[in-house]
C-alpha cells in the first residue's frame, strides 16, 4: 500500500519507503478498527463511549495502525500536534510501551505519513507542512 501511496502522493517519499522496507520485519499483526479518529468515537446518554465507522476493521491488520492513524489525523488533519502528542504519550504510558512497541510502531507511522501526503492531495485539508514535520521527526 505504501508504494501505491508513494506513487500518487506528489512528494518525494523515497526516504519513507526505505524506512518502511528496512523495518518491515518489526511490524506485528493485530486486530484493528482501521479508521480510528476522534470523529469515530461517540458517547451515548449513559455516557458510555463506543466506536462507529468500523467497515475497515479486521483481525489481521497492522498492530498499532489505529494508534498511528489517530495520532496522524489529529496532528495533520485537525492540525493539533499538541493534542496528538498528548494522546500518543498517554497511550504509551497506559500501555506500558516498550522498545519493541516503538520498533513495531515506527514503520506503521511511516506508512501513515506517506498516506498523509496522498490524503492532502485528495482532501485539501490534511496539512502537507505538518505531515513533513512529522516525517522529519520520525526519520531523525
Amino acid at each position: 500500500m505504501s508504494e501505491e501511496w508513494s506513487d500518487s502522493s506528489g512528494k518525494d517519499t523515497k526516504k519513507l519507503l526505505r524506512f518502511i522496507k528496512e523495518r518491515k520485519d518489526d511490524v506485528e499483526i493485530g486486530a484493528i478498527h482501521g479508521d480510528f479518529t476522534p470523529w469515530a468515537i461517540m458517547k451515548n446518554k449513559n455516557k458510555d463511549y463506543y466506536l462507529i465507522d468500523s467497515e475497515a476493521a479486521q483481525m489481521g491488520g497492522l498492530k498499532y495502525y489505529d494508534v498511528a492513524y489517530f495520532y496522524h489525523r489529529v496532528y495533520t488533519k485537525l492540525k493539533r500536534p499538541d493534542l496528538a502528542e498528548i494522546f500518543l504519550n498517554s497511550f504509551k504510558e497506559i500501555s506500558k510501551w516498550t522498545e519493541q512497541d516503538e520498533k513495531a510502531f515506527a514503520p506503521v507511522l511511516a506508512s501513515r505519513i506517506m498516506g498523509g501526503y496522498f490524503d492532502s492531495r485528495r482532501d485539501k485539508i490534511t496539512s502537507v507542512e505538518l505531515n513533513g514535520e512529522m516525517e522529519k521527526k520520525l526519520l531523525k
